[in-house]
């Protein structure tokens, strides 16, 4: 009986301490401090996973970036090559016509010489001496257009490498120097935001993108060649004026 009697006081005392305003705010305190704990947890878990990343981010980078330049270094080198290659085989087709078209027009006066009196064999001289001095100077002056054109390409190139190499060391530091700054406060537990480095890196690799476009390249070659192909339309028209007028003075005489 008096076991049975302790039992229900006990129980009456613990009932009343549970109901009572100190046990509720015992009560949500604990709870709060719960809380709190857990979402220290999440935080901390969260910047463990951070620093982890920043870890790898920055085991990577290096490697990476040296990767891409690398390649571009490659595609660069390849590109001028490839021009370079083009613009032989391009001469060496233009050099042979023009070999078969001043052979041809000897030929041509050759013959001529021997259908014309006597008389008229000094005035055909001073008028083959004309066709092909006007030959020579149309040849000699839409060759240095085109080389003024391609050593423009070639210049543009270089710049561009330079640019280019400019614009990865800039990316570069800049990066790191956010991966440092990230791994510092790793290092002190204290609190970063791994989407600013994240943030920077794209912002710096979109402004190379832009910079280093392809487009411009294309941009530049289109304008520089309709500026050659004006000049070598001029070097014609006035090629074309020569011959004209040496034929008419040949005709004369």
């Amino acid at each position: 009986m008096k076991n049975n009697m302790k039992k229900i006081i006990i129980t009456s005392f613990i009932f009343m301490f549970f109901l009572s305003p100190s046990a509720e705010a015992a009560r949500f305190e604990f709870g709060k401090n719960i809380m709190k704990r857990q979402k220290a947890n999440v935080i901390s878990s969260e910047a463990s996973r951070d620093c982890e990343r920043i870890e790898k981010i920055s085991e990577n980078f290096s490697s990476r970036v040296n990767g891409l330049s690398s390649t571009k270094n490659a595609s660069l080198a390849e590109k001028t090559s490839a021009l370079q290659e083009a613009w032989a085989k391009e001469d060496s087709i233009v050099n042979e016509k023009r070999e078969e078209i001043k052979s041809s027009i000897e030929q041509k006066f050759t013959k001529l010489e021997k259908n014309i009196p006597e008389e008229k064999t000094l005035d055909l001289q001073v008028f083959e001496n004309k066709i092909f001095t006007a030959i020579e100077k149309r040849n000699s002056s839409i060759s240095s257009v085109n080389e003024e054109y391609r050593g423009a390409i070639i210049s543009y190139l270089s710049e561009y490498g330079t640019k280019k190499e400019t614009s990865f060391e800039s990316f570069e530091k800049n990066v790191e120097d956010k991966i440092i700054e990230a791994k510092k406060s790793c290092q002190e537990n204290k609190d970063f935001n791994i989407g600013e480095v994240e943030k920077i890196m794209r912002s710096e690799k979109d402004g190379i993108q832009s910079n280093l476009a392809g487009e411009h390249f294309r941009e530049f070659v289109e304008t520089k060649r309709k500026e050659r192909d004006q000049k070598i339309l001029t070097i014609k028209e006035t090629f074309d004026k020569e011959i004209g007028d040496a034929k008419e003075d040949f005709i004369n005489f």
